[in-house]
């Protein structure tokens, strides 16, 4: 193997062991061989480190590291201490990834000296009901400056971009040079990974082919005792993202929808399904400093369908036990109508 490979697979590993196998063999299956694949085994209490020790046995471009399990994050962060590939692919232990992604994602990020490039996926949602498969709409675009930008990134977000990491490459000294890392959080740390990414990139390529199969299960979500917490970083990192991006119309139309995506949809479901005490959790999120400061800021005006703008008036009372009331009877039609009643209302 080169000494500096094209392209650094990273791959956080935490018992898969039924899917790292397939998982890796579709990394070491490339079209474009000049890559190295780090897999940091993060504590696995199954047989996924020995899977691994095992194919790279076979392929000496694999490097496997076992350490104490410390969470998705700083494993990755360790993978990106080892990484020497002139761009950088993060992975997901129970995903695959297509044969010609590096090879194709790698050619239009040389040839147009991209920083980013996001590219599309297939994502299955298994509900009680129903499985759906969401497709991304995304479409060829590149942007090179920051003030492209900040004009069309939200537009490339609606498209099904999302802020995960599995469906982008990055350019490895964008990285390094702001020492852009992942943050120590149960969840979202990689969507905290692609803002920062995506905050001092001067160029974004898109490529609207399919390279990912991505299949989420809401049953095998792990509860995050700090979401609260989690997602208004996050929401903060998207919302001061760039200097003066609030002044775009298109801009505050995606960060209510964002808001009220977080707050009156995600956060509210874990917590009435998942808490002990969901009206003491729930109270504590709409007295939290941050959450009404953007209460606050975020106008009726700027929210472009009627349904957001109903969840956002319920959002702006900051009443628990409105918004408690106000999940339970969103499960309730949920059961009745499907898991994607709502997301069809607030995309009309």
């Amino acid at each position: 193997m080169n000494n500096k490979p094209n392209v650094s697979i990273i791959i956080p590993l935490y018992n898969s062991e039924n899917k790292i196998s397939g998982c890796l063999k579709s990394a070491m299956n490339q079209t474009e061989s000049d890559i190295e694949i780090i897999v940091v085994n993060d504590g696995s209490t199954d047989k996924s480190g020995d899977v691994c020790d095992e194919l790279s046995a076979d392929d000496d471009r694999i490097t496997v590291i076992h350490q104490s399990n410390k969470g998705a994050g700083p494993a990755r962060n360790k993978g990106l201490e080892l990484a020497k590939g002139e761009f950088l692919y993060f992975l997901d232990s129970d995903d695959k990834m297509a044969p010609n992604l590096v090879e194709e994602n790698l050619h239009m990020l040389s040839q147009h000296n991209t920083d980013v490039l996001i590219f599309g996926y297939t994502k299955v949602e298994k509900g009680r009901k129903n499985t759906l498969e969401v497709n991304t709409r995304l479409k060829e675009i590149e942007l090179h400056s920051k003030q492209e930008i900040k004009e069309h990134l939200c537009s490339i977000l609606e498209d099904g971009a999302t802020f995960a990491v599995w469906n982008k490459m990055f350019k490895r000294d964008l990285i390094v040079t702001n020492n852009i890392k992942y943050p120590d959080m149960k969840r979202n740390q990689d969507m905290a990974f692609t803002l920062d990414a995506l905050k001092h990139a001067d160029s974004i390529s898109v490529n609207p082919k399919k390279y990912y199969y991505y299949s989420f299960n809401s049953k095998a979500f792990k509860y995050d005792q700090d979401l609260i917490k989690h997602h208004l970083i996050i929401y903060r990192k998207f919302y001061q993202l760039y200097e003066n991006w609030m002044e775009y119309s298109h801009n505050r139309a995606y960060a209510v929808r964002l808001f009220t995506l977080y707050f009156f949809h995600s956060v509210p479901f874990f917590i009435v399904t998942q808490d002990n005490q969901p009206l003491q959790k729930l109270r504590e999120l709409v007295t939290h400093s941050d959450y009404k400061e953007f209460v606050e800021k975020i106008r009726f005006r700027d929210a472009d369908n009627s349904t957001v703008k109903g969840a956002l008036l319920i959002l702006k009372f900051k009443n628990s036990l409105l918004l408690f009331s106000t999940t339970k009877l969103k499960l309730m039609l949920t059961n009745t109508f499907g898991k994607h009643f709502f997301r069809k209302l607030v995309n009309k």
